[in-house]
This record gives C-alpha cells, sequence and structure tokens, in this order.
C-alpha cells in the first residue's frame, strides 16, 4: 500500500520528495512548490536501514538512514549523526512552528527478520534520541528484511506519509500497515 501510495502521490504531484538513502526532507502540508501544493513525503527500500519520522498535524520531517557509512566511525556513530540532523530540521527557525503542538510524534522504523531485531543498538539510539527531544516514546514500527538477498530484501521497507490542510492527523504507512497517531 504505502509503494502504491508513494507512486499516486508522486504521479499526482502532491509528493514532496522521495527521501535517498542517508538523506532527510521536510513536507510542510498545502505548501505549493512548482505550482502544486505539497502533501506527502515517502522512501522506499530500507532494505535493512532506518526510517524516522517527526509527524505533526502541519509538517513531517523523514530520514533514511544506512546501518553504517564511511564517513562515520561506527554505524552507531552514523546514526547519532542522522538522528541530529533530523531533529535539528525539526528545531530550526524555518520550521519550528510546525512541531510545537501536542500532536506532534515520533516515529523509528526498522528491520525485522528471523533472528529478530536488525542492529537493535542502533534502534535503541534512534529511540532514545527522539523520545528525549519530544518528551515522550516514539512509536516502534517494524517491517520485514529477508537476509537471503545479499542482506537486502528487495522492494522492503516503503515509509509513505500524507497530510492535509484541515488540522486533522496525517496518515502515516509502513508497508502495507497504518500507523496509528492517535494520542496514547
Amino acid at each position: 500500500m504505502a509503494r502504491q501510495l508513494t507512486r499516486q502521490s508522486r504521479d499526482n504531484g502532491t509528493l514532496m520528495l522521495d527521501v535517498p538513502i542517508d538523506g532527510l526532507g521536510i513536507v510542510r502540508f498545502g505548501e505549493i512548490i512548482d505550482g502544486y501544493k505539497k502533501y506527502s513525503i515517502a522512501t522506499e527500500d530500507l532494505n535493512s536501514c532506518h526510517a524516522v519520522a517527526i509527524v505533526s498535524k502541519k509538517a513531517a520531517v523523514l530520514g533514511h538512514i544506512a546501518p553504517s557509512n564511511p564517513l562515520a566511525s561506527t554505524g552507531e556513530a552514523w546514526t547519532e549523526f542522522m538522528v541530529g540532523r533530523i531533529l535539528a530540521m525539526v528545531t530550526n527557525e524555518a520550521n519550528k512552528y510546525c512541531f510545537e503542538d501536542q500532536g506532534t510524534d515520533g516515529i523509528v522504523v526498522f528491520g525485522i527478520n528471523d533472528q529478530g531485531l536488525v542492529l537493535p543498538d542502533q534502534v535503541r539510539i534512534l529511540y532514545e534520541k527522539i523520545a528525549h527531544a519530544l518528551g515522550h516514546a516514539p512509536r516502534l514500527v517494524e517491517y520485514p528484511v529477508d537476509w537471503s538477498y545479499n542482506h537486502a530484501s528487495p522492494n522492503k521497507g516503503t515509509v509513505f506519509i500524507e497530510g492535509n490542510e484541515s488540522g486533522q492527523l496525517p496518515v502515516v504507512w509502513v508497508e502495507d500497515r497504518q500507523v496509528s497517531l492517535e494520542p496514547r
């Protein structure tokens, strides 16, 4: 479902960004860019990577975090660097008004396989950093990783976020599952 919604949003011009690996982006719901009102943001093919979303009624930030990067000494160091970039995007002067309301929520998307949680130390870092920044625990959402594909699951791990201008909660999909953003 998330992959199909991403395609539809791309085709109708409402997709702000399809976030690449080690990338991040923001969509302010209803903002006009290139003549189209933008309402959605997505990332595809996580393939054992993580995704982090900070979502409010006004906007969403989404990051696609690889398990490692040559710029960092360890995968954990890279994870800390990337979550810092995501949180900086949420708190900078141009964006912070979008995330000041009580409805702001965090989502950590991670891989799981037949052995269990993929890269648990990195998931812990993401969880703790986001919980500290938001003052409450983020939602944890898993997607399947099949290691038989040489450390990647083709076409697995799609996250799609779609907002609106009505002040209602956005809709978040991870693969074929809708993630509830209703207050806990």
